[in-house]
């Protein structure tokens, strides 16, 4: 860094003065996920209610008839993802790729193990059909 401001000396001094005034500590060991905004039509006071709702509404638009498989898939996915406190993720995920899909933006097919989840698949997030490709979701958590 001296070398790179060798002509700005007071830079160095007022990059060590910023830092010395910062007291930030970050706790570990849990996840810092912001909340997703509900819709306002006080319908749904839980993320995790919202989720099964847009998921049941995916999985009507996605699949001809919803077999047993597909519905213990579903529940077993929204079942770990609710007691991981990933429902915003998934929420915030879908709102980013319909976005993008609303304006002409490419996406990708997914990255990752969450890309197995029907709950992605009936999310949009995917267009990788889990039971189709066999996927399975466990991997993602």
């Amino acid at each position: 860094m001296h070398k790179l401001f060798k002509g700005v000396p007071q830079a160095i001094e007022n990059t060590r003065l910023i830092s010395d005034s910062i007291d930030l500590s970050i706790p570990t060991g849990e996840y810092h996920l912001t909340n997703f905004p509900l819709p306002p039509d006080k319908k749904f006071t839980d993320p995790n209610k919202y989720l099964k709702t847009l998921c049941d509404k995916g999985i009507e638009e996605r699949y001809s008839e919803k077999t047993p498989e597909i519905k213990k898939r579903i529940d077993q996915a929204l079942k770990v993802i609710r007691k991981m406190g990933f429902s915003g993720y998934f929420l915030i995920t879908q709102d980013f790729v319909r976005y993008a899909h609303d304006n002409n933006i490419p996406v990708g097919p997914g990255r990752g193990s969450a890309a197995g989840s029907i709950v992605s698949y009936a999310l949009g997030i995917t267009d990788i059909d889990p039971i189709k490709h066999n996927l399975i979701f466990e991997r993602f958590l």
